[in-house]
């Protein structure tokens, strides 16, 4: 049985601060100066399974119509603006437990129509790791628990299923900490692996499936697989670019099966928010250990002091954790990566008209011209579709909720 969670309600934000090195080489060459590094922790994913009364089937027979218009047009999801002003891409699929899938940005919604006192849930809620740092995953939690309300939609049973929690070391260059070296870990997670990308290193995971420890240079983690989560995380970390220094990220990954094993079950999302230190502490103390020296296994391991880092991850605070930047609407997908593409096929196309490589005002009129006719041959020969695209794109670039 894992330890029983501290209860509180403390909202305000904590921030910690401690000296790390000087300056190190970033991957590109260049000496980026470690500033005091500061610590920036909140959950960046959150899977919550709910069981929901319907008064009557109204929304999901709605559900039901517009997933048939995705398939009889053989487009991957229609658009949805549903009452309380949410706007959702209705999925042309399910899944095995679920029947309806509605999409937003990086929220999404499964629903079935199961009985809402059965085994299964009715309903999924996922939030993603952008929304749940812009503009909140209580904020959003909560608005969507109100607008189930204002659907007929009554909770009877709510169980988190996955949370994770994530600490940014803002400062603090991966390379200084030896967290590679096995021998200096007390751990209860059986798996550990070394993630490079040719020589560079990428981060560790300790364990696997129900609790998993993931360590990793955040930074290069955003250069090259999220993209469009850069800005997000530059104004989370008080930076101007988000590769204006190193950043470590520390981060948990807990499922049901461990959530069910405290003491006093974390059911809720207020169950979660109430045992967050309880849940850090157990990770960071029980099932997973730094040390500042290789760990003598003959010994009593429990005397093994702490690394000077771990001593920082140790100490976290986790009250405060809903008080996330709300402010402007947040993109879900990278404008430079798509004008990048657009460039290199504007390029292309130009070609098949005979341009010289270096007439430049010839090449950028053609693309003009082929782009603007394109799009207004679309409009014309379907002009219903092309706003129905249009509103597709823009559930899929925005979290409209």
């Amino acid at each position: 049985m894992v330890q029983s969670p501290d209860k509180k309600s403390n909202r305000k934000r904590t921030i910690l601060r401690r000296k790390t090195g000087t300056g190190h080489e970033d991957r590109e060459g260049r000496t980026r100066v470690s500033r005091p590094s500061t610590v920036v922790r909140n959950l960046d994913y959150l899977k919550v399974n709910l069981w929901l009364e319907w008064e009557d089937d109204s929304f999901l027979s709605e559900l039901e119509r517009l997933k048939n218009i995705a398939q009889v047009q053989d487009v991957d999801a229609v658009p949805y603006h549903c009452p309380g002003g949410f706007d959702w891409n209705v999925s042309r699929t399910g899944t095995k437990h679920y029947t309806y899938i509605l999409t937003s940005g990086d929220v999404s919604l499964l629903f079935n129509r199961r009985h809402a006192h059965g085994v299964v849930p009715t309903v999924r809620v996922e939030i993603g790791s952008v929304s749940c740092w812009k503009p909140g995953y209580l904020y959003l939690y909560e608005r969507l628990i109100k607008w189930f309300r204002l659907l007929g939609g009554k909770v009877v049973q709510e169980k988190v299923s996955e949370v994770h929690l994530a600490a940014d070391f803002i400062g603090t260059d991966i390379n200084t900490l030896d967290i590679i070296n096995d021998d200096r870990w007390i751990r209860k997670g059986h798996k550990f692996k070394i993630h490079k990308d040719r020589r560079n290193l990428e981060g560790i995971s300790i364990g696997k499936g129900d609790l998993m420890l993931r360590i990793y240079d955040k930074v290069y983690e955003l250069k090259m697989k999220s993209p469009h989560k850069q800005p997000v995380f530059a104004e989370a970390w008080g930076l101007k670019r988000f590769n204006e220094t190193h950043v470590t990220r520390v981060e948990y990954q807990l499922k049901r099966e461990i959530l069910s094993q405290f003491q006093e079950k974390i059911n809720t999302v207020q169950d979660l928010l109430d045992s967050l230190q309880s849940v850090w502490k157990y990770c960071t103390h029980n099932w997973s250990r730094f040390c500042k020296s290789v760990v003598n296994r003959n010994h009593n391991q429990t005397h093994a002091r702490n690394d000077d880092f771990w001593m920082m991850v140790v100490k976290i605070i986790w009250s405060g954790v809903d008080d996330i930047i709300r402010s402007g609407k947040t993109k879900h997908k990278d404008m430079d990566s798509l004008r990048k593409q657009m460039r290199g096929l504007a390029m292309t196309i130009s070609l098949f008209f005979d341009v010289h490589p270096e007439d430049l005002d010839h090449i950028i009129a053609i693309a003009q011209r082929v782009i603007g006719d394109d799009l207004t041959q679309l409009y014309r020969e379907d002009e219903y579709d092309f706003i129905e695209r249009m509103h597709r794109k823009k559930n899929e670039l925005f979290v409209n909720v």
